[in-house]
Order: structure tokens, then C-alpha cells, then sequence
């Protein structure tokens, strides 16, 4: 079929079966192999993925991906690497074992419905003065402190500083730039509601950190599989109404979320560090500190 085409007029797909094929002539001792079959039609992927197999009984194959599905397919052993550290390394049990021993919680929370009491109009909405902002911020406190019938709420002012959980708004004002304060409380809303919810977690013998967060959903790491599904489930229910939770779900992890989880690591360090001092004190001291 490619008899008369040469290797430069072939598609990206079957240039890496060719790549391959050479890289295997001879049995070398060491092959290097670098996303094996990205841009490979399924039914060719497995075939790759079958002479990977075979010639690692003969020759040590390094595979580098980051198709998840490709590294179980292929691998006897693996290794995860985050920012050229090494984070893990064994068996694909071993593996599971050691990166995530718990569960994955993900949660959708009603910011909206959280946001009710609070109204805005389109003047007061967007501010680039720090006193109003400040102002709002103790008006908002109190409110939620009412609401909640809480006797440890979130200091916002605190938060409203350099290295708060409000500081990306606290820069931007800094600079002189307009703030969109429903924005402002969307944030602080659903901060302390992830706080609130990794309490109550802990207080049932769970170790809890964020893995993910976007808007109003965010997933939990429950590193300590203390819980059966039931007892989770059962858990989660009892606080819907409290926290304000639309839906949830709760599963064992995946060697693509474990991955992930080691990836995503580094990007919410500072958001555990300040949840944590959250849940800790009623003030927020610098992160250099």
C-alpha cells in the first residue's frame, strides 16, 4: 500500500508506526518511545501497543505519555513525574496504592442560591476604591455570620491582603483596576463553604485537601478510606442543605485522576495552606511567615 510513498508524504499517524517499526530493528537493548500513538487510528493503536508489549520481553522500552490508557496498557512498571521530580514509582497496584489510597468527592455547590441575600446594584457593583471594598467586606461578614448563626465566620478583612484568599482582587485594586464585587463574594463564598465541608469531614476521622476547583464545583482528595460508599454517601446527605450542595459524587480513583492529583499538587498548595489556616484561626498571616 505505502510501497511508492515516501516517508515524508505519509500521514502524522503513519509516520510514528514507521518511526517505531525502525526504532525496533535490530532488538536494540533500550528503546525510547515518546507519545507512542497520539494521532493513531484506534484499531492501529492496539497494535502499536501489542509490539510495544512484545518487544519489552526482549528489550527495556521507555515510554513517555500522557495517555493514561496507554501507560496501563503497556507498562509493567510506571512512573509519574510533576516538574521533573519523580512522584511516584512501581507497579500500577503499587502505583494506586501509594498515590491514592481514599476516594475522589466532587461537588456542585449552589453559589447562586448562596448569593440570594446578597443584592447589587450596577453602580455598587464595580469598585476600584479599597475602603469600599473593605466596607462591603464587614457589611458581608456580618450578614453571613447571622445567616449561618456561626461564632467562628471567615475574617474577611484578613482575607482582603496579600496572601488571602482574596488576594488576586486585593492586587487588582492595588493597581488602581475596577473590581466586580459579586465576584468578590462569589469567591469568598465558596471558600468558606469548602472550609466548612473538609470540617465536617475531618470531624468524621477524614483527611480531606482540594485537588480541583473551577467556579462552583470543586473535588476533594479523601486520602484516608476510613468510609464505605454507604457511610460517605450518608455523610455528604446530611450536609446538602447545610452547605448548600446541588450534587455530589464519590468514586475510587483512576490512574489518570492519580496523575492529575500529583499535577495539580504544586497549583492548589496555597489554596490548601489557606483553607487550612481558615478552618485553623480567625486570621490569615502571610504565607511567608
Amino acid at each position: 500500500m505505502f510501497v511508492n510513498t515516501q516517508a515524508r508524504n505519509l500521514s502524522g499517524g503513519n509516520m510514528r508506526k514507521l518511526s517505531l517499526a525502525q526504532a525496533m530493528i535490530g532488538r536494540p537493548k533500550i528503546i525510547f518511545v515518546d507519545e507512542a500513538s497520539t494521532g493513531v487510528d484506534p484499531a492501529s493503536r492496539r497494535v502499536m501497543w501489542k509490539a510495544i508489549r512484545h518487544e519489552g520481553q526482549e528489550s527495556a522500552v521507555v515510554l513517555t505519555t500522557h495517555a493514561m490508557e496507554e501507560a496501563e496498557a503497556i507498562s509493567s512498571k510506571l512512573a509519574i513525574q510533576v516538574n521533573g521530580f519523580l512522584r511516584s514509582f512501581g507497579t500500577l497496584t503499587q502505583v494506586k496504592q501509594v498515590g491514592k489510597s481514599g476516594y475522589t468527592v466532587d461537588f456542585n455547590i449552589d453559589v447562586a442560591g448562596m448569593m440570594r441575600e446578597f443584592h447589587f446594584s450596577a453602580q455598587e457593583r464595580v469598585v476600584s476604591d479599597q475602603s469600599t471594598v473593605e466596607a462591603a467586606l464587614r457589611d458581608w461578614q456580618e450578614k453571613i455570620r447571622q445567616s449561618r448563626n456561626s461564632d467562628k465566620p471567615l475574617n474577611y478583612l484578613q482575607e482582603f491582603k496579600p496572601y488571602g484568599l482574596l488576594e488576586r482582587f486585593f492586587r487588582q485594586v492595588e493597581k488602581g483596576e475596577a473590581i466586580d464585587l459579586v465576584n468578590v463574594m462569589r469567591e469568598l463564598l465558596m471558600q468558606d463553604t469548602m472550609a466548612a465541608i473538609i470540617d465536617d469531614l475531618q470531624r468524621a476521622g477524614l483527611k480531606a485537601h482540594v485537588m480541583n476547583y473551577d467556579g462552583g464545583y470543586f473535588s476533594l482528595e479523601v486520602t484516608e478510606r476510613r468510609m464505605t460508599f454507604g457511610q460517605i454517601y450518608a455523610l455528604i446527605e446530611g450536609m446538602k442543605l447545610r452547605h448548600n450542595i446541588k450534587e455530589y459524587s464519590c468514586k475510587l480513583a483512576t490512574l489518570e485522576e492519580i496523575f492529575n492529583s500529583h499535577a495539580s499538587q504544586a497549583m492548589f498548595l496555597q489554596l490548601n495552606q489557606r483553607i487550612s489556616r481558615r478552618r485553623t484561626s480567625n486570621s490569615v498571616t502571610s504565607l511567608q511567615e
